[in-house]
């Protein structure tokens, strides 16, 4: 069919979705099917879309409430971008590790350690 493009929109009665396929002249209204005299030959598709109106189609099933599968596309890349927030949270908002200087000395909370001077070159253990 020349200029196919397949619309889609939530049922509004039940859980599902209802399709419309037009050309902008005509629409079609039923998908008939034929059993092959060869079961081994390829199969011809149904239908083919150009990618403008696979865009189309893919905007009204996002628009229904319909997304990617788990892992896959852009709701893999999300998942990943979202483990890396969390990492980088991680290392600004927690608790810093503490020092404290009583007159020229330190100690180390973590581990016990303690040294004159201010504990900079200390390397904890824990």
């Amino acid at each position: 069919m020349e200029n196919l493009k397949l619309r889609a929109m939530a049922g509004p009665w039940w859980n599902g979705v209802e399709f419309l396929a037009t050309n902008g002249v005509a629409e079609g209204k039923y998908i008939v099917y034929h059993t092959r005299e060869d079961p081994a030959a390829q199969a011809s598709p149904t239908f083919v879309l150009d990618k403008a109106a696979a865009q189309l189609l893919m905007d009204d099933l996002w628009n229904c409430g319909l997304r990617p599968s788990e892992g896959s596309g852009s709701a893999g890349a999300l998942a990943a971008t979202q483990r890396h927030l969390e990492d980088m949270r991680r290392l600004v908002f927690k608790e810093p590790q503490k020092t404290t200087i009583t007159m020229g000395t330190w100690s180390c909370p973590e581990c016990g350690a303690s040294g004159p001077g201010i504990g900079a070159g200390h390397k904890c253990p824990k």
